[in-house]
């Protein structure tokens, strides 16, 4: 079970993420992009602040970007800054998330949608949800991965996980936080099959200033790495560690 956290954004300590990412090496820290909305609304970080942290963060901190809005359109056209950070992340091993609902698409349009996709050196994600489903059998690239997110980025739990694709990477998200995690991470591995996969939380590792928590990010990767453990299987998450230096409830 991997583990991705979105939005980080500019009052996130740097330092903290690259130490975080050390102590939990299946972390991914996920940057969302917009054109229009980047420095001027708060979980869409600056094309200055991407590029510095981007830099800032060592080879062995996984990152992945998260491209809104127009975002899409000029990663399929290679164009301006997105274009550039999307070769920024690609040369770090990184991923790209395309948030868009495309049942409303030309078919030409996903036609260049799946070769910009299969042109990128690494994963690319799509959600899989209303918004999108009756267009995803056009995109074949094989390098195609899919974030259930039934609830379209509203942070819903859904009362039943979708069960995995058939040799597709799958990530779920909706709803997930500290305080969700020991709960639906079985759920979750039981929709899909036992194979690995990986969950994403925004909302739920952001504070009551809708800043990016690195607090509620520790907690939230010590539930993970505990549920990744078949030996701890069914035990209290927090229990053993909770007084360890550097354990949760010391950071």
């Amino acid at each position: 079970m991997g583990c991705t956290v979105t939005g980080v954004d500019a009052t996130t300590d740097l330092q903290r993420v690259a130490a975080l990412s050390v102590r939990f090496p299946f972390s991914e820290w996920a940057f969302l992009w917009s054109p229009s909305r980047c420095g001027r609304e708060h979980r869409y970080p600056s094309m200055e602040y991407l590029s510095r942290a981007l830099s800032a963060l060592s080879s062995g901190v996984r990152v992945a970007l998260h491209l809104c809005g127009e975002a899409v359109d000029d990663f399929v056209g290679h164009h301006g800054d997105t274009g550039w950070l999307a070769r920024a992340v690609a040369t770090r091993g990184g991923r790209i998330q395309l948030n868009v609902g495309l049942n409303r698409k030309s078919d030409f349009y996903l036609e260049n949608l799946d070769l910009a996709i299969g042109a990128f050196p690494g994963e690319v994600i799509l959600q899989h949800n209303a918004l999108n489903e009756t267009a995803l059998d056009w995109i074949i690239a094989p390098n195609l991965a899919y974030l259930f997110d039934v609830s379209g980025g509203r942070g819903v739990t859904p009362d039943v996980w979708p069960a995995r694709v058939p040799g597709i990477s799958c990530g779920y998200a909706g709803g997930l936080g500290p305080s969700s995690l020991d709960r639906e991470l079985p759920r979750i591995a039981a929709a899909a099959g036992g194979l690995p996969a990986w969950v994403d939380m925004e909302t739920g590792v952001r504070d009551a200033d809708d800043n990016f928590d690195l607090d509620l990010v520790a907690r939230a990767m010590e539930i993970v790495d505990q549920f990744r453990r078949p030996d701890n299987a069914g035990a209290d998450p927090h229990a053993e560690r909770a007084n360890e230096p550097g354990s949760v409830a010391n950071v």
